[in-house]
Order: C-alpha cells, then sequence, then structure tokens
C-alpha cells in the first residue's frame, strides 16, 4: 500500500472503478489538512469513498453532479462508534481547518467548499 500521507494510502483515496488517483495543487492541499485533522482527533479515519472519477460519481445514485469528490477535495469517513462528543470536536476541529461538513447516519463527508459550510441532507 503506497502511502500519501502518514495515516492515508493510496487505496482509500483511488477511485474504485478505474483506479485514478487525483492530482494537483488542490488535492495535495486537502490531504495535507485531512493529515492535520486526523494529527489533532487521535482516531482512525476509515474512509468510505474518496476520488471518484465522473463515471463512477455519475453511477451513484444520490451523488452531487458536482461533487467535491471529482476534484480530489472531498472524503467519507465512517462515524461507526463515535459518540456525540467524538463528532462534535469533529466538526469543530474541521471547521478551524477551513473544512466544509456534512454529516449523515453513517458517515461524514468533508470538503474544501467555502469555510464553516455544514451540509445536512
Amino acid at each position: 500500500m503506497a502511502k500519501i500521507r502518514k495515516n492515508f494510502t493510496e487505496e482509500e483515496i483511488r477511485c474504485p472503478c478505474c483506479n485514478a488517483m487525483p492530482e494537483g495543487k488542490v488535492f495535495e492541499r486537502f490531504m495535507d489538512l485531512l493529515q492535520v485533522l486526523r494529527d489533532i482527533m487521535g482516531i482512525p479515519f476509515i474512509v468510505t469513498s474518496g476520488f471518484r472519477c465522473r463515471i463512477h460519481n455519475d453511477s451513484l445514485p444520490n451523488s452531487a453532479k458536482d461533487s467535491r469528490h471529482l476534484y480530489g477535495d472531498a472524503v467519507d469517513i465512517s462515524r461507526g462508534g463515535w459518540t456525540g462528543q467524538v463528532l462534535r470536536k469533529f466538526v469543530f476541529e474541521a471547521f478551524k481547518l477551513g473544512f466544509s461538513v456534512g454529516i449523515y447516519p453513517t458517515y461524514i463527508h468533508i470538503d474544501q467548499r467555502p469555510v464553516g459550510k455544514t451540509l445536512f441532507p
């Protein structure tokens, strides 16, 4: 497994249908900040969805047509086993780093939209 940051591998981030990886400054900055958030939280992040090619994104029934996953600056993280306290800390720390956060029943979506925007389904 090729590491792209201390706690993240290419396998977690690659598009599941074509194995494409995002490139460029947007992706690099996103991954740097994601690693900072992981370090602050001190708990593993299980990435359930990373980069998506257009074909994969369009195949998902509820995905946004202009999803940030297409640009390499979004991930979905499982929140299995997280307490309310952990979730609150995650959102607070994510906002401080400039992430936007979407809270869903089984996962959290974070991306690099305008600072402090919370997305609810």
